[in-house]
């Protein structure tokens, strides 16, 4: 996968290039001298901020106005943990200083040493350096949740933080489908799933971070992905749609991944590209032990693009004569901002 990360890598900075402007050289200042790079104000958008315990931090810098130093590495995997003797400082231990008249950019991923890569590249006489990972997310119980966060400091800004603030989010897409009985064309008989199969979906891929400038680029790139089946079964004990009500029936929509979803790859959904199929029997008599005829119907999921850090849950009703409908996808952010208090590494 490295070639192909090279490849990524060119392009993006083939892309940024006519962006960049040189004003005036400068020398590399003193590296002792300046304040210590410290971290603060991390938090995260996510439910878990007491789990993190440790991460890793890349860090690089660059002159303004000079090909002198360009984005050097500062910081590689660098583990920022917890304090032993006070949990609500981070600490590390390769401590790196800050220098005038630089941007620095900073990115970090937890869990800690989950495998990036780093590499230097250099293009019309610049060096870059970027990081890379492959990531397997197939729907497992064993898939990896993976929060990354960037920043990007100028210390040519009057009043710039000495503090880095980091803001963790999710990598992955979170992904669930619910089924219900499309009541509006058949609200007499019962529906009961036995298996669900989504067919077209990636199941790996590799992701790629660049700094350049005074932002990052990032991307996934999907060549050789090779197309999977998410699915579940429930053949052993087939969910009817529906459930008493008084006297009658009332709809029970069946959430098929429960109510935490499967953790998937963001990317792009093209037409007709995913496809959806439940497995059902169809039962004209619900007062027997019989559960009826078996029956599927098949759809494509719409064309869309998932992003990273979001929830986007799938509303599909199913009646018979193979109709299959699919709702607008409910797409949320993953989790609700949270802050762990200014936390200082030192």
């Amino acid at each position: 996968m490295r070639r192909e990360f090279t490849l990524t890598l060119v392009a993006l900075a083939l892309l940024a290039l006519t962006a960049c402007s040189v004003e005036t050289e400068v020398t590399p200042p003193n590296p002792s001298q300046g304040n210590e790079i410290s971290f603060g104000s991390v938090s995260t958008r996510v439910d878990k901020a007491s789990e993190i315990k440790e991460f890793s931090v890349w860090a690089t810098v660059s002159s303004i106005g000079s090909t002198a130093v360009s984005y050097q590495p500062l910081l590689t995997n660098e583990r920022v943990y917890r304090d032993p003797e006070d949990s609500n400082t981070w600490v590390y231990d390769n401590v790196q200083r800050w220098l005038p008249n630089s941007i620095f950019h900073f990115f970090a991923a937890y869990p800690y040493n989950i495998g990036f890569e780093q590499v230097r590249q250099e293009l019309n006489g610049t060096l870059y350096t970027g990081y890379w990972l492959n990531v397997t997310a197939d729907g497992s119980a064993d898939t990896e949740d993976i929060l990354t966060a960037q920043n990007v400091t100028n210390t040519n800004v009057e009043g710039y933080a000495t503090t880095v603030p980091l803001t963790f989010s999710h990598l992955l897409t979170k992904f669930n489908l619910t089924i219900s009985q499309n009541t509006d064309i058949d609200s007499e008989f019962e529906y009961y799933v036995t298996k669900v199969t989504i067919t077209g979906l990636n199941g790996t891929g590799m992701y790629t971070v660049l700094p350049i400038n005074e932002t990052f680029y990032t991307g996934w790139d999907m060549e050789g992905a090779t197309p999977m089946t998410l699915g579940k079964n429930y053949e052993s004990a087939p969910v009817c749609l529906r459930e008493p009500d008084g006297d009658g029936r009332k709809s029970k929509p069946l959430k098929v991944w429960g109510e935490d979803g499967v953790m998937l790859i963001p990317h792009n959904i093209a037409a007709n590209g995913v496809m959806i199929r439940v497995d059902y029997f169809y039962d004209l008599n619900p007062d027997d032990s019989d559960l009826g005829q078996a029956r599927y119907v098949e759809g494509y999921i719409p064309a869309i693009q998932w992003q990273s850090n979001t929830v986007i849950n799938y509303n599909i009703a199913i009646a018979n004569s193979s109709f299959i409908s699919f709702e607008q996808p409910t797409i949320e952010p993953w989790g609700a901002p949270q802050t762990g208090g200014t936390i200082i590494i030192k």
